[in-house]
């Protein structure tokens, strides 16, 4: 099974990598410097997402929306796009109900 780990530098990411390859899965990653194009690359390649990434100490506030909101978007869009039933598994916060930017954000 190949698993794409969006956010795969971050703290969740990092360590579900590890653990995963412990189990002998192949893992797919993007993160926040890559280009769009290997997310939709790494989609087509996947049986699984696993939607870590996250921004929630940018210092550009522009960057929750880029990569909270829109960066979910546009992978659901693709998924759609392609007609793919890949799953999903996306990780929010506890904090989704403040009045934060980034509780807006992930909750969008």
């Amino acid at each position: 099974m190949k698993i794409l780990i969006t956010g795969a530098q971050g703290f969740i990411g990092k360590n579900f990598e590890i653990f995963l390859k412990q189990k002998n899965y192949e893992i797919l990653k993007f993160n926040r410097n890559d280009k769009i194009k290997k997310l939709y690359r790494n989609i087509l390649n996947s049986d699984l997402i696993l939607h870590f990434a996250g921004e929630n100490r940018p210092s550009n506030p522009k960057l929750f929306y880029k990569n909270n909101t829109k960066l979910t978007d546009q992978i659901c869009k693709f998924l759609i796009k392609k007609k793919l039933k890949t799953k999903i598994i996306f990780t929010s916060t506890t904090k989704i109900n403040n009045k934060s930017l980034y509780a807006i954000t992930k909750k969008q």
